[in-house]
């Protein structure tokens, strides 16, 4: 009795890959291990097919990158028209400042600062030789009063020197405040 029972609960190859609706080979990848051989036959636990299913559904589950499924499929839906969503603002977003961009009606910090330090770079360049030129055109003018603009022009020069920085600086502070005022 206790040997009817036991071959009860096994079935062949043939009718789990019947009932399961996939081909033999697909079922001998599965690495199902028999319960029983009879000759050439093998005879399978349902059981062990199924926890061979569910083991490989949670191993699958808890690689990086799979997502899990849920129970709710409009929950699934509603996520992903979301993530559809905040793709397409983005990208209108992008398109907007590019928009901008290429009307001139904005402009990116980092190419406005390299801009500015350049032109401030040129006039430094010209009031340095302020100097010479003086001396050139007023030759009787006291040593000391060359030396006072040349100094003069030095301190400019260095200020001119940290204007990226100030910039930056300045560009922080002034996010800072519109962060203040929209929260």
């Amino acid at each position: 009795m206790s040997s009817k029972k036991k071959e009860l609960g096994l079935v062949n190859k043939f009718t789990v890959v019947a009932s399961l609706g996939i081909s033999s080979q697909a079922f001998d990848k599965w690495g199902v291990e028999p319960r029983e051989k009879r000759g050439r036959e093998n005879f399978y636990s349902i059981h062990d097919v199924v926890q061979n299913r569910v083991d490989n559904t949670l191993l699958n589950l808890s690689k990086p990158g799979v997502k899990k499924p849920s129970k709710n499929t409009s929950i699934d839906q509603l996520d992903e028209d979301h993530l559809r969503v905040e793709k397409l603002s983005e990208e209108v977003r992008a398109l907007k400042l590019k928009n901008d961009i290429l009307e001139a009606r904005s402009i990116p910090v980092e190419i406005a600062t390299e801009v500015l330090v350049g032109i401030i770079s040129e006039q430094v360049a010209i009031l340095e030789t302020i100097p010479l030129l003086v001396k050139r055109h007023n030759p009787e003018m006291p040593s000391h009063a060359i030396e006072q603009i040349q100094r003069d022009i030095s301190k400019v020069s260095n200020i001119a020197a940290t204007l990226g920085d100030k910039l930056d600086d300045t560009i922080a502070s002034l996010v800072s405040v519109a962060e203040g005022k929209v929260k």
